[in-house]
């Protein structure tokens, strides 16, 4: 909107202002598309001032505004100061932009460590004049890394001077009148937690020949994002409900990792570090830091096992948690079977007349003195030797004999089990043969 005053006649005398009044152009600056004017006129008799009115223009481009207003006299008057009858007003015309940007976050907050931090920049014009060249920066936070930002007009007219970059954003944009471009922006957040990315500004600037009527809006600023570590979730371990055969030993636990997460996905050994916190009161029960397993040695006591382990994120050490393992050992299942033997001869007894072992176990499998400790209970003229086998005493009168043993489990000595062995003695066989003698 542009509007002039122009007071530029002054008439003396007494003359019919109706027949006598000068004679004013009506011309319109040259730079103008159109033109609304409106011009009233007032004299009096003595001393007269002719005032005009104002005019609404389209403006669309910077110029200057010139008007000139000239008073001719009628020809019977002459005016002995004529210089003065003519009068001209310049006014330097600039456009106008209302030039706005918005900064936002449209990532989540607090950011997580490692992930995507995104802003969203749009540059919109409310006009009332369309204008090209207006610069647009930002100095992104430096806590962001590998930061890339593509550009893209939303409305006919408007557009970018590049489509894409990297780093720290300075680009022009061309900006229609009700038209927008969008930026959009996006990093990476520091791996290393806490931390915290800075408030981060946006700023326009729109070329000298163009003022904006509303500059308070040139700048926007996003709030600063705290950066927290990537959930990290250590479960415990329970596998005590299936015992491992402390004799034989096994796996206990095939991966401690196996329901452990970070950032909700399951832990591996490439995204944490595993180490042992405190070890199982056994040396046989142990944990492979390689690859998870919780291991039972053979050999090793029937008990329950405890220890506890640590996962920390690779990418952000003092990211860390541990949890606890449990392992249940169990003792070998020991079966000691009763053995008979004979009958035999009690006259001349026997040696190894059977062994107690043989028909023993230890696990389902054949009882032996590596495994085993064999405590006899002798008893009459039977002899359980260290071996297992049994002796019979020569000269041992016919009947039945017993003698009673137990086996215990060397690894766990309190697990035991005990038998009997018989042995059936049967009378020497006589044979009175007659005698004769000559005569």
């Amino acid at each position: 909107m542009a509007s002039m005053e122009n007071a530029v006649a002054t008439y003396g005398g007494n003359r019919d202002m109706a027949q006598d009044a000068p004679a004013l152009p009506r011309r319109m600056p040259t730079g103008m598309r159109s033109a609304l004017a409106r011009y009233a006129m007032a004299a009096s008799i003595f001393l007269s001032a002719l005032t005009a009115g104002f005019g609404a223009f389209a403006q669309t481009y910077p110029g200057t505004l010139s008007n000139t207003v000239t008073v001719t006299l009628p020809g019977d008057i002459s005016d002995p100061a004529a210089g003065n009858n003519s009068a001209t007003d310049s006014n330097a015309l600039s456009l106008q932009a209302d030039i706005t940007v918005l900064k936002t976050l449209i990532s989540a907050s607090p950011a997580l460590a490692g992930s995507q931090v995104a802003y969203r920049i749009q540059v919109s014009n409310a006009g009332p004049s369309s204008v090209s060249g207006v610069t647009v920066t930002d100095t992104l936070p430096s806590e962001l890394s590998a930061i890339s930002w593509t550009c893209a007009p939303v409305s006919a007219g408007s557009s970018c001077s590049a489509a894409a970059g990297t780093g720290n954003l300075n680009l022009t944009v061309a900006l229609a009148v009700g038209g927008a471009v969008v930026i959009d922006v996006a990093g990476t957040a520091p791996l290393a937690t806490p931390a915290t990315i800075g408030a981060n500004t946006a700023s326009v600037l729109l070329p000298p020949s163009v003022t904006d009527p509303n500059p308070g809006d040139n700048t926007s600023t996003t709030p600063p994002v705290a950066v927290l570590a990537n959930p990290l979730i250590a479960n415990d371990d329970d596998a005590s409900a299936t015992p491992v055969p402390g004799l034989a030993g096994g796996i206990a636990v095939p991966n401690v990792l196996a329901n452990d997460s970070l950032n909700g996905a399951t832990a591996t050994l490439a995204s944490v570090d595993l180490s042992l916190v405190d070890p199982a009161s056994h040396p046989g029960v142990a944990l492979n830091t390689s690859n998870g397993e919780v291991t039972v040695a053979p050999a090793t006591p029937a008990a329950t096992y405890t220890l506890t382990y640590r996962i920390c994120e690779r990418s952000n050490p003092t990211n860390c948690d541990t949890a606890l393992v449990t392992v249940a050992v169990s003792p070998a299942v020991i079966q000691a079977a009763d053995d008979n033997a004979g009958p035999l001869n009690g006259n001349a007894g026997g040696v190894g007349v059977v062994n107690v072992l043989s028909n023993d176990t230890v696990d389902g499998g054949p009882a032996v003195l590596s495994q085993i400790t064999l405590t006899p209970t002798n008893s009459g003229p039977l002899t359980i030797n260290p071996s297992g086998s049994v002796d019979v005493a020569p000269n041992t009168p016919a009947g039945t004999y017993t003698a009673t043993y137990q086996i215990c489990e060397q690894t766990n000595p309190v697990n035991c089990d005990s038998a009997v062995v018989t042995v059936v003695v049967a009378a020497a066989a006589i044979d009175a043969v007659n005698d004769t003698a000559g005569p």
